[in-house]
């Protein structure tokens, strides 16, 4: 598998100008809420925007090689030198990328400057999709940057590792401490190289997020009503309000809505959940396509408050290629507790 992690920033809820409401669960970062907020997205739905002086990131398997893509947004004119995201060994900063008051783009190593790129200024309130593929090795380390899928800068043979290993194991998008500057981010997507599929760059794409809107086959009992779709379907997640409610061996599957993506390179399952007493459970991510279901490696839940449980499909099950979009709009999602 070569997907690692998926984001829309469409499930957090549809007010403007709020914190983003379950988005910690996701990220790995519980007061994300608190500085992050609800914006406009960049093609469709919503994107996110961080308080200067703030960051948010996610943890991953610790990988050699990764690219990340995300669009990106300067709402204002460049006050200062931005530092946009971050590629991490722990909790040493490694590769990461900045934009200049110019609106130019650079890269650093730590602190340390390694290049700066001219004539590719991106003006500010202008939506762009930015790809940072990132090598990691203290002499045969690569780096390159793509903007609106055109290469900016790049290097190899190069010093890429800011930390004591070979790897990076977190992301982090970043808003400098500066006073007024205000960063959108939206559609992003972070692969490694490995596998034979989804191992290089994509290019601006759009991350389409979409909700239960059927019930296809499911033994979880609703909280109210008669239609566990129907409690699963709230954006932002609302927690004890609507919820279905399962034992071991239980398995939900919900029809979805099309999408309208003409070329689609994975999809991401993520369940919010949570156990109600002393019984550990974990819950296994499925999907459905013609008589095949596709089930993800069991997860432990492990907590009593509510959790973000996730699992990447890249391929059809049914078909074992890529998916299509007549393949998404005829499949069903869902879980199975354990």
């Amino acid at each position: 598998m070569a997907l690692v992690f998926i984001e829309g920033f469409d499930a957090y809820g549809t007010t403007l100008n709020v914190a983003p409401v379950g988005m910690g669960r996701k990220w790995g970062d519980g007061t994300v809420s608190s500085f992050m907020r609800v914006r406009t997205g960049r093609l469709t739905g919503y994107s996110v925007s961080l308080d200067p002086g703030n960051a948010v990131g996610f943890v991953v398997p610790a990988t050699q090689t990764l690219i990340l893509g995300f669009g990106f947004n300067s709402k204002t004119a460049n006050l200062a030198e931005t530092r946009v995201v971050e590629f991490r060994d722990g909790s040493t900063i490694g590769i990461n990328l900045r934009r200049q008051t110019t609106g130019e783009w650079s890269i650093y190593l730590g602190t340390t400057h390694l290049a700066t790129t001219s004539g590719e200024a991106v003006p500010y309130d202008t939506w762009c999709y930015v790809e940072l593929r990132v090598k990691v090795d203290n002499s045969a380390g690569e780096y390159e940057l793509r903007v609106n899928g055109s290469v900016v800068l790049s290097a190899s043979s190069t010093d890429t590792q800011g930390g004591s290993n070979a790897s990076t194991d977190t992301i982090r998008l970043v808003a400098t401490s500066a006073s007024g500057v205000l960063l959108y981010y939206d559609d992003l997507y972070l692969l490694d190289e490995t596998g034979s599929t989804n191992n290089t760059f994509h290019g601006p794409v759009k991350v389409e997020t979409i909700f239960p809107n059927g019930d296809s086959a499911v033994d979880c009992t609703p909280s109210t009503g008669s239609d566990n779709y129907a409690l699963l379907d709230d954006n932002a997640v609302n927690d004890d309000t609507d919820y279905v409610t399962g034992v071991a061996t239980d398995v939900d599957l919900y029809d979805y809505p099309s999408v309208d993506s003409n070329v689609i390179f994975g999809l991401m399952v993520n369940t919010v959940c949570r156990e109600t007493d002393a019984t550990p459970l974990d819950i296994v991510q499925l999907a459905k396509s013609g008589s095949t279901t596709g089930s993800s490696t069991a997860e432990a839940i492990g907590s009593t408050t509510y959790v973000m449980r996730k699992a990447i499909f890249e391929e059809n099950p049914d078909t074992s290629s890529a998916w299509t979009n007549s393949g998404v709009n005829a499949a069903q999602f869902g879980f199975e507790i354990q």
